[in-house]
């Protein structure tokens, strides 16, 4: 399994885990899961990324073309609500995509979506607060939405 896709309704947070080298398909279907599942889009998001996602077949083009199918998605709920999201990564090349990715968002959607990017879970503490991190730490409460790959 690459994906898995953990929802906590009582919090609304998620969690994206990338547990193993990526493949281009897998993020195509996990851009198609987000078309079909607006109900938890609003959600705020840990993305955590293992030291064995790295996928040097990603091309940045092909990472423009997601992110910008990803943030077509968003856009209806942009001005409505602002999102956190934290990116958590394991190995310096997952944290230059995600600060990649992370940058291209920041450009295109504004204020609607508040960012963070480090290496351990308690860097996402100017966004989250401690009971959010231990839940997401131990997946507490979290059901299993999808896993993809």
């Amino acid at each position: 399994m690459a994906i898995s896709i953990y929802l906590n309704d009582d919090r609304c947070l998620r969690i994206v885990h990338f547990e193993t080298a990526i493949t281009t398909d897998e993020l195509e279907q996990l851009v198609a899961l987000y078309s079909q599942r607006s109900d938890w889009l609003s959600y705020d998001t840990f993305y955590l990324l293992d030291a064995a996602s790295v996928n040097r077949e990603l091309h940045a083009d092909h990472l423009e073309q997601l992110r910008r199918r990803t943030a077509a998605i968003y856009a209806d709920i942009a001005s409505i609500v602002v999102r956190r999201s934290a990116w958590i990564c394991q190995n310096a090349e997952m944290r230059s995509v995600a600060e990649q990715w992370v940058t291209m968002r920041r450009l295109t959607e504004g204020a609607s979506v508040k960012f963070v990017v480090g290496d351990k879970f308690e860097d996402a503490l100017p966004l989250f607060t401690e009971a959010e991190l231990a839940a997401v730490k131990t997946k507490a409460d979290f059901a299993l939405l999808a896993r993809i790959g």
